[in-house]
Formats: C-alpha cells, structure tokens, sequence
C-alpha cells in the first residue's frame, strides 16, 4: 500500500510538473553535429541564437543536458532560474546541480559545479517525458545569492553609494526573479532561513521591486533614488502618460511633481520602428511640460549628472 501511495504521489508530480521542452528551441540530442553542450550532447541552436565564447549554449539547454547525465541530481541555483525562465546572468554562469558528493565537485565548459544540497526540497520539470529534479524559484534565489556572495558568480554593475558591488548584484537578481518568475519577498525572506543571514537579506530585498524590465532598470532606480533622496524629491515607477484618454508610454521612472521622466533603452531601441516610436513618445511628452531623460548602458553613469541639471532647470 505505501508502495501504491508513494507512486501515487510521484505520478500527481509529474503530472503538474512544467514541461521545459521548449526552453531549447535547437533540442538536444546526442553526437553532433551542433553546438557542445556537454561531453555528450549536443544541440542544434537557431541561427540568430546569440554565442558566447565560454559557454556557447545557453544556460537553460546546459542545465537541463547535464541534469539528464546527472541521474537523481538537481538543477539548482542560477541555472534552476534559467530553466523557469529567467532571461538574465545565467548564461554566464556554470550550471550548477545538487547531488551526493563529500565536497564540491568543481565545474568545467562542459561539466557542471555538483554541490551538497542545501535544501532537500524540489520539484519536478520534464524535457520530452524526462523528469527532472529542480529546485524551487525561491530557495534557487538563496542559493544563486550564496553565489554571488562567494564571486562564483559575476557581472558588471554600476557602482553606487552606499551600495557594494555584490549587494548590486543580488539586488538585480531578485529584482528579476521578481518580475520574471513571480517570487515574493516573503517566498524568498522564508526561504533565505538558515541558509543566508537574516539581517542582510531583509535590507537587500527591501531594495528590490517587481517592476525592473532589466538589470539596467534597476540601476537606473538605485541611482535615481540615492540623488532624489538628497533632493527630497520623490521617484515613482512605471508612471504612465496619456494623451486624448490614450495611454501613449509608461515611464520606468518619474518625479511627477517635477515633470521629470526617466527611461532606460537597451539594444532594442535601435530597432527603426522603435527609434519611431520613441520619437513620438519624446514629441508628446514634450507637449505636456515634460522633460523626459533617456540613457543607454554608456550614458546611465552619468544619470545623477543629469537628474541634477533637470531638478535645478525645474
């Protein structure tokens, strides 16, 4: 009877599980030719799909390759991240799996960094009917923060005030998984316990929002608020503009008693069609008093430079 319940169980699992078949869109199959994924496998990627030198496969398709040669392994941290959807960091970073070994097992191009588990607790996707273990969204955020905390995991930030660079980086993690993935402060403060301290957790996570598009956004929002506080001016996000009862934009940022907007344009403006668009959008906004301030990855460190002249013009 325990047998029947036990299986019973595991199939009401599988059966709600999320299917992450889709998460490579090149599939993955063994031999090539194709794109390396592990010693083994490979897979056969668009031909738009963006290379990188180090990890040429992307980290959901790493992930989920080197869970299905890892039997009874879970896919945790950064990487469970990947595979629930999370478009940013990942793909930088080893993929990072939970199993039964004395001590980390370090990683490699094409071998992933095995952990002990910090938590037994998980889940189950599947890719093309094979289950796979994965780890929670929100205990993958603890342990992607354990991480970063530790410079396995890297990237570039802004530098601000009052703000180290490794709490930038988990601020932008959590700001993502926030908008991405859904996960709550309270989901990742209880998941954060015995596993992350408390009293840096709680401060980080009390700088984070559900409404950063980017990593860059949220930068953007750090630097704004650090200069607005002085000011005694206060920044809002995703303020919208209307025109005629038409909504024409939402701002990432604003100081509405000010008539100063903010926004960030990643590579995407420089689509033409979008480079319209934003024209219109600064026509408008122009029209109704306000002084809209755009920045890109080379002019956000100067966006306390230019906030400042804006507020004194006002």
């Amino acid at each position: 009877m325990r047998n029947v319940q036990t299986n019973l169980q595991l199939y009401r699992e599988l059966h709600d599980a999320m299917d992450v078949t889709r998460s490579v869109p090149g599939g993955l199959f063994r031999g090539g030719p194709g794109i390396k994924v592990t010693e083994n496998i490979y897979t056969s990627l668009p031909t738009n799909s963006v290379i990188r030198p180090v990890h040429p496969a992307p980290a959901a398709a790493r992930a989920i390759a080197m869970a299905m040669e890892h039997p009874g392994h879970t896919i945790a941290g950064m990487s469970a991240l990947a595979v629930f959807g999370l478009p940013y960091f990942a793909d930088h970073c080893h993929t990072t799996l939970f199993g039964p070994v004395n001590r980390n097992k370090p990683p490699t191009q094409f071998s992933p960094l095995v952990q002990r588990p910090t938590s037994v607790e998980h889940w189950y996707v599947y890719f093309e009917c094979v289950p796979l273990k994965i780890s929670p969204p929100a205990i993958a955020v603890i342990s992607a923060l354990n991480m970063i905390r530790a410079s396995v995991h890297r990237w570039p930030a802004s530098r601000i005030d009052g703000i180290a660079y490794k709490e930038m980086q988990s601020i932008q993690l959590i700001d993502a998984a926030r908008r991405f993935l859904g996960v709550t402060p309270d989901d990742i403060v209880s998941s954060g316990k015995d596993r992350v301290n408390k009293r840096w957790l709680q401060r980080i996570v009390e700088l984070t929002t559900n409404k950063a598009d980017s990593p860059k956004e949220t930068e953007m929002r750090l630097l704004a608020h650090a200069l607005c506080k002085n000011l005694g001016v206060m920044v809002v996000e995703q303020h919208p503009l209307w025109a005629a009862g038409s909504l024409v934009t939402v701002f990432d940022l604003a100081i509405p008693e000010l008539k100063i907007a903010m926004m960030y344009d990643g590579e995407h403006h420089l689509k033409r069609e979008q480079r319209d668009w934003d024209s219109q959008v600064n026509v408008e906004a122009a029209l109704q008093g306000w002084t809209v301030i755009r920045v890109t990855a080379g002019t956000l460190p100067r966006l306390p430079e230019f906030l400042m002249r804006a507020t004194q013009a006002a």
